[in-house]
C-alpha cells in the first residue's frame, strides 16, 4: 500500500501495487526495493500547492450557503484530509448520505490538508475560497476544478487536456468533458508515483544484468549489410538504399540485414485496411517486438469467423522508398504499436489506428502525374514532427 503523496503526488490516494519477479530471469539474490519516500512529516504537499486562484474559478463551480464549521478548528496532519465543516442545509438527509449529492457535497475540506481523491462526478467534498481564514464565517465554497484534478496526479493540464480530449466522441456519448477527464484521472496512477516505481523496477532489472529501455523510447538500432558467405560487415547503413537498386535483395532483423538472392528471400506483404482496428501482423515477427505482452483482442473476419490475437508490442521497422515517391527520404524509421496473430500471410495495417494514434492521413495520387505522392503523411504539430511514409 503506497501513499502517493509521499512520492510527490499531492493527493489523498492510497493504491496497492504488486511487483512480480520471474526467478528464471531475475536470480534469487536480486530483490525489488520500493521507491524511497521524498515527503514526510516535516515537508509534505498540501492542497493549496495545486489550487487555482479564486478569480479563475467559474461561477458554475461555486456553491453558496451557511457552512457549519467544526469547533475548535482542527490542526492539519501530514498526508491527511483536513475537514473543517459541513453544509447541512442542502436538503439531503446527511445521516444517510453523509457526502451529500455530487453536484453539492456536504463535506468541506481545508486547503491546508491533502487534496481529496474525488469522485468522477466531482462529489465528495468542497473547499473554501483561498483567502478564507479560521474564525471567519463561511458562506461560499467551490468544487474541484479539472486543473486541480490533473495537478493532483502530477499531470500537465495543458498537454494532457489537449491529448485526452481527442478521444471524447461527443457523437457517441452525452458525457461532458470534465467528467470524462475525471474518470481518466481516477483510473490511472499518479505520475510521480508511477515513475518512481518504474525507476525501482529498472534498477532491479539492471542489478540482474538486464538493461531495460524506457517503454516509449524507440530502441537505437543500426542496419549493416553482411556478406552472406562470411557475415563480415560489407556495407554501412548509408549504402543500403543503393544496394536495393543495384539488384541485391535485403532480408534482415531489427539490427542487421543480409545481401541475398531472390531465392533466399521470404517477403512479408500487407495491405492497408480501412476496416481493421489494429496494425495486425503475422506472429512470425513476435521475436522482433519490444515491450510485448499477451493480447486478449479477438478479431471477427468478413466470413463471421473469429481468431484471437497473440501479442501486442512495439515494432521498430524501416520503410524503404523503393518507388522514389517525391518529397520522401530514402527510407523512414518508425516505431509503432502492433498486434500479432496466427493468420494468413497477408498483414493488415488498419488505417484507423494510423490516423488516431499517429495522426497520419492517406494520399492516393495517380503515379503518372509529376510530383504525385502515394503514402501516409502528416504536417508538423505541437506534439509530432512532419512525416511522409512512402
Amino acid at each position: 500500500m503506497i501513499n502517493v503523496w509521499e512520492l510527490g503526488d499531492p493527493t489523498h490516494r492510497q493504491r496497492i501495487f504488486i511487483v512480480g519477479l520471474r526467478r528464471y530471469t531475475v536470480p534469487g539474490t536480486v530483490n525489488f526495493h520500493w521507491p524511497q519516500e521524498i515527503f514526510g512529516d516535516l515537508v509534505h504537499p498540501v492542497a493549496r500547492d495545486i489550487a487555482v486562484p479564486d478569480a479563475e474559478v467559474p461561477e458554475c463551480y461555486k456553491r453558496f450557503g451557511k457552512i457549519d464549521l467544526v469547533a475548535p478548528h482542527p490542526n492539519p496532519i501530514p498526508g491527511k484530509l483536513l475537514t473543517i465543516g459541513y453544509n447541512n442545509n442542502t436538503g439531503v438527509d446527511t445521516r444517510r448520505f453523509r457526502s451529500g449529492l455530487s453536484f453539492n457535497p456536504t463535506r468541506v475540506d481545508s486547503w491546508e490538508g491533502n487534496f481529496a481523491t474525488g469522485q468522477t462526478t466531482n462529489g465528495g467534498a468542497v473547499r473554501p475560497p483561498l483567502d478564507w481564514r479560521p474564525g471567519q464565517p463561511l458562506n461560499e465554497v467551490r468544487l474541484g476544478l479539472i486543473a486541480e484534478w490533473l495537478r493532483g496526479a502530477s499531470l500537465d493540464e495543458f498537454s494532457y487536456l489537449e491529448w485526452s480530449t481527442r478521444f471524447l466522441d461527443t457523437d457517441a456519448t452525452d458525457q461532458l468533458r470534465d467528467q470524462f477527464i475525471r474518470e481518466l484521472v481516477n483510473v490511472g496512477v499518479p505520475m510521480c508515483t508511477s515513475l518512481a516505481i518504474d525507476h525501482s523496477v529498472m534498477a532491479t532489472l539492471m542489478e540482474a544484468g538486464i538493461n531495460p529501455s524506457p517503454p516509449d523510447m524507440p530502441l537505437e538500432s543500426s542496419v549493416q549489410l553482411l556478406d552472406p558467405n562470411n557475415e563480415d560487415p560489407l556495407l554501412n547503413r548509408d549504402d543500403v538504399f543503393e544496394a536495393h537498386f543495384a539488384g541485391e535483395v535485403l532480408v534482415g532483423s531489427a539490427d542487421s540485414a543480409l545481401v541475398c538472392t531472390d531465392a533466399q528471400l521470404t517477403a512479408l506483404t500487407g495491405i492497408a485496411d480501412s476496416g481493421c482496428t489494429e496494425l495486425l501482423m503475422h506472429n512470425s515477427i513476435n521475436h522482433l517486438l519490444t515491450n510485448s505482452k499477451q493480447s486478449n483482442i479477438c478479431f471477427k473476419t468478413a466470413e463471421a469467423k473469429f481468431f484471437k490475437a497473440d501479442l501486442s508490442g512495439r515494432l521498430a521497422l524501416t520503410v524503404m522508398n523503393v518507388e522514389a515517391q517525391p518529397s520522401c527520404d530514402d527510407w523512414v524509421d518508425l516505431n509503432w504499436d502492433v498486434v500479432t496473430a496466427s493468420m494468413g500471410n497477408q498483414n493488415l495495417w488498419g488505417l484507423a489506428p494510423l490516423y488516431h494514434k499517429e495522426e497520419l492521413n492517406v494520399s492516393l495520387q495517380h503515379p503518372g502525374v509529376h510530383g504525385s505522392f502515394t503514402g501516409l503523411w502528416r504536417d508538423k504539430s505541437r506534439h509530432k514532427p512532419a512525416l511522409r511514409v512512402p
